[in-house]
């Protein structure tokens, strides 16, 4: 058990070798511990002035960026804890931030209902991504950089052109917010989980429905993962978005049971 925040804790990433975790919590800070030890934390990072409640790592692990309440998105060093950009733009709180597969670009989405792209360097912002009705919860960005997904309130999953900034897709078929966005690996599919009890696998190219994964539980899917080993997620739905990110990393080679498949949904 890793002791020392002084409030709920909203994102808890590992780094990409598995060596460290990133703990963001209400008390303001972004605390890396030792994933092996667990035995105290290695730096605290202060600068937040609002609760922080998304964390993640640049592929390299060199750097750390934050998304906060106090409508900041801040970029770390992840060996010095040293505060190394200060990224304004957003004008109300940050649900969710995440780098390029490449380290060069971060994207943000905010309760201001836009998407942004910053470049991860400079702290510019390079495109401000428009169309949700209402406030962002979850980015995602497919892992050759071409293509940013994302989740609202509004109900909707939308898939932007990275470098222009253009919408191509939006995708309708959840009932209720959607809270969690990730692209496969290979960028041919899109996972989203929703608070209407559900997970939906989504044909990247065409935007239908290729899965619809009703939940075996009655709580929201919000914390979603696809790869190959399972990541943090945060409580109380820790046990639902577990079971989830298990089971979609083998959605090719597992057979799903009729009722569960959705090839009419668009």
């Amino acid at each position: 058990m890793l002791n020392g925040h002084n409030g709920h804790i909203h994102s808890v990433p590992f780094s990409v070798d598995g060596t460290r975790i990133f703990s963001g919590p209400s008390d303001r800070s972004v605390q890396i511990w030792d994933a092996s030890t667990g035995a105290g934390s290695l730096k605290v990072l202060n600068g937040h002035i609002g609760t922080v409640l998304s964390v993640a790592f640049s592929a390299d692990g060199t750097r750390i960026v934050s998304g906060s309440r106090d409508k900041s998105v801040r970029l770390w060093d992840a060996s010095t804890g040293a505060e190394l950009k200060v990224l304004n733009g957003h004008t109300s709180t940050i649900f969710s931030v995440t780098f390029s597969a490449d380290g060069t670009r971060i994207i943000s989405g905010s309760e201001d209902k836009s998407v942004r792209v910053w470049d991860a360097l400079t702290g510019a912002e390079l495109k401000v991504l428009n169309g949700h009705t209402s406030m962002v919860f979850s980015v995602a960005l497919s892992a050759d950089g071409t293509c940013i997904v994302s989740g609202s309130l509004d109900k909707s999953v939308r898939v932007w052109d990275a470098l222009t900034g253009a919408e191509l897709k939006v995708l309708n078929g959840h009932g209720w917010v959607v809270h969690s966005v990730a692209f496969s690996p290979d960028g041919t599919r899109i996972v989203s989980g929703s608070r209407d009890n559900s997970v939906r696998v989504w044909d990247a190219s065409t935007g239908r429905t290729s899965f619809l994964l009703p939940s075996p539980l009655t709580a929201r899917a919000s914390s979603l993962a696809h790869g190959t080993t399972p990541c943090g997620c945060g409580m109380p739905q820790l046990r639902l978005s577990l079971w989830y990110q298990i089971f979609l990393v083998h959605i090719q080679s597992i057979p799903l049971p009729p009722q569960w498949t959705a090839p009419a949904l668009h």
